[in-house]
């Protein structure tokens, strides 16, 4: 046989072993889209989480932008209600491109996402539904260049 029917195979048995032992513990994932004309300061995106165990969890905020975004960082008000009805709040800066003006998030063109570890390795102690809420903090009222807000929660080890 050839040297490329090895390679193949070799290449489909590695696929097949990172996919049968790679463990999915994501219990959420969302994204809203927002306005293409721009992210109004009073325009709230939500999430609603249904958690169905007491456990650790991180916490991910992911950020699609595209290339016209102006600003090097971007910052988010995010709440959060548990399901006992307490609110936390806090002001997150994240960093979309480096100080020479490259994009650090994933992507190519002119689309880029960005994943941040909001609160990494926290407690849920309450089973139930939890509401996320994130708003934009920057100073300009309509925000161009942010396409997308996502939240993603997995299960911490």
């Amino acid at each position: 046989m050839n040297k490329a029917y090895y390679i193949l195979l070799l290449g489909f048995f590695s696929l097949f072993f990172v996919s049968a032992c790679s463990k999915n513990d994501t219990v959420f994932s969302a994204y809203n889209e927002l306005p293409p004309q721009g992210w109004h300061k009073d325009s709230i995106a939500v999430f609603e989480v249904t958690l169905n165990e007491e456990a650790n969890y991180t916490v991910f905020v992911n950020v699609r932008n595209s290339a016209n975004f102006k600003t090097q960082n971007l910052w988010l008000f995010i709440d959060y209600e548990q399901p006992d009805k307490t609110i936390k709040k806090d002001t997150v800066e994240f960093y979309l491109a480096d100080n020479g003006g490259r994009w650090l998030g994933s992507g190519f063109g002119s689309l880029y996402e960005m994943k941040v570890a909001f609160l990494p390795k926290i407690n849920f102690s309450q089973k139930g539904s939890y509401q996320f809420q994130v708003k934009q903090a920057m100073r300009d009222t309509v925000l161009v260049g942010i396409n997308d807000i996502g939240l993603e929660i997995v299960k911490a080890h």
